[in-house]
């Protein structure tokens, strides 16, 4: 299975894209085999996007449809009708619900930064060593803390300008760990079974061969 995950933001920030092939076995294992980011208009990160799913037809696609993501998400919908195109809306809050149209969900910031925790504490979550953006990645984590609000409530963000690329991957993550059982929490809403079309050859089982697969994935 390929995740495909973005982290939509206006054209003053970055957006932000990630790439997972991840593992049949449990618990599962992810492989970071690409990641880029850019500031453009609404238009031209949907057209990326867009182009980047078709590139990859087996790939499930989760998109940040906070706030400016929702048009994004909407016009990925509209261009790739069949294919399996989630939105999450990240909260403060406690709870994973369902969002407001199928396939819509809001997840608490905590548990997509708690996926990301737990995936690295147990060596789930690999990359190679020449991915593009991997000083600016492990630059966000390091700066990545957790904040205690004046009512007790936890806040997660980075000390610096930007948490663009650990988001894109938390949304990934999390969404992986979800497939395919049931959300938590989110009455009706049931993630998957997603199986290989016919004719895509399953993802390669040593993780070299995968990276392999993906090293030209954002390159002109």
């Amino acid at each position: 299975m390929k995740i495909i995950a973005a982290d939509i933001a206006s054209v003053s920030d970055y957006t932000a894209a990630a790439v997972l092939a991840v593992s049949d076995d449990s618990p599962r294992r992810y492989y970071l085999a690409a990641l880029d980011r850019w500031r453009e208009k609404y238009t031209t990160t949907g057209e990326r996007l867009a182009a980047l799913a078709r590139r990859y037809p087996d790939a499930t696609l989760v998109i940040d449809a906070t706030g400016v993501g929702r048009p994004v998400l909407d016009a990925l919908r509209d261009t790739l009708p069949g294919r399996a195109v989630y939105g999450i809306t990240i909260t403060g809050g406690r709870h994973v619900n369902r969002g407001p149209a199928a396939g819509d969900v809001t997840v608490p910031k905590a548990d997509l930064v708690g996926a990301l925790q737990v995936l690295l504490q147990n060596r789930r979550l690999a990359w190679p060593r020449e991915l593009p953006l991997l000083r600016e990645l492990q630059g966000e984590f390091a700066a990545f803390q957790v904040k205690t609000t004046p009512g007790l409530r936890e806040s997660f963000g980075g000390k610096g300008s930007h948490d663009d690329l650990v988001l894109a991957l938390g949304l990934g993550c999390w969404l992986g760990e979800h497939l395919p059982a049931p959300l938590a929490d989110v009455e009706g809403l049931v993630l998957g079974p997603f199986h290989e079309p016919v004719g895509i050859e399953p993802p390669k089982t040593r993780w070299d061969a995968i990276a392999e697969d993906f090293h030209t994935l954002f390159t002109n």
